[in-house]
């Protein structure tokens, strides 16, 4: 992994430009799919050719964001977008972004946030026929699955409170409403069938320094 950023600030403005760049060494656990696919390129020469685009292990993503701060007085203003590119078709390409406001008043900073993520979906063509053999007909099932996987549609609105109860201790509460589509999936494991894509976690957090 490799990467920079640069800061910039003046006044009460601070804006953050970073990029990284992230190789893999490994392959995802998915060595039937890809190991099946290869062996039908005699029949079906697509097939390796859609196997390789699985492959992770020597594949890279690229990350870049582009962020502003602004804090000045009781006011505070976040906003951040982030864009993300892979080279492998087992990921799928996204871009996000996020804005905060808060607004500080004696020790209470309430504050409202909207955050949202959309990637884009691939297609991938193995060459393998459809509805002439089960196993076939499966296979394609598999690299759909795994092209899917990676999949981001939703938003996220937050509504939120610190109080600093001490120089050294801070209390922050957090309310997050998640609306998404059922098959925005990457942000969260092991989902079921049930899964509608929304959610809402409530949050309760301490920080303190010593």
């Amino acid at each position: 992994m490799s990467g920079g950023n640069l800061s910039l600030q003046q006044g009460p403005w601070t804006v953050r430009l970073s990029t990284t760049l992230l190789r893999f060494r490994h392959n995802l656990p998915i060595a039937e799919i890809s190991d099946n696919l290869r062996q039908l390129a005699p029949l079906f020469p697509a097939a390796s050719s859609a196997a390789d685009r699985l492959d992770v292990a020597g594949a890279h993503s690229r990350f870049h964001s582009l962020g502003v701060v602004y804090d000045d007085g009781p006011l505070q203003f976040q906003a951040m977008l982030s864009r993300a590119t892979h080279s492998t078709a087992a990921f799928q390409n996204w871009q996000a972004g996020y804005l905060q406001v808060g607004y500080r008043h004696g020790s209470v900073t309430p504050f409202f946030g909207y955050s949202w993520i959309r990637s884009n979906r691939r297609t991938l063509d193995t060459g393998l026929p459809s509805g002439i053999s089960p196993a076939l007909d499966q296979l394609n099932a598999g690299v759909a699955n795994v092209l899917a996987d990676s999949h981001s549609a939703q938003q996220t609105s937050t509504l939120g409170l610190r109080w600093d109860l001490a120089s050294q201790f801070a209390l922050k509460l957090q309310y997050d409403m998640i609306r998404g589509k059922p098959d925005s999936v990457f942000p969260y494991r092991n989902e079921s069938q049930a899964w509608n894509g929304r959610t809402r976690v409530l949050s309760a957090v301490l920080d303190f320094i010593f």
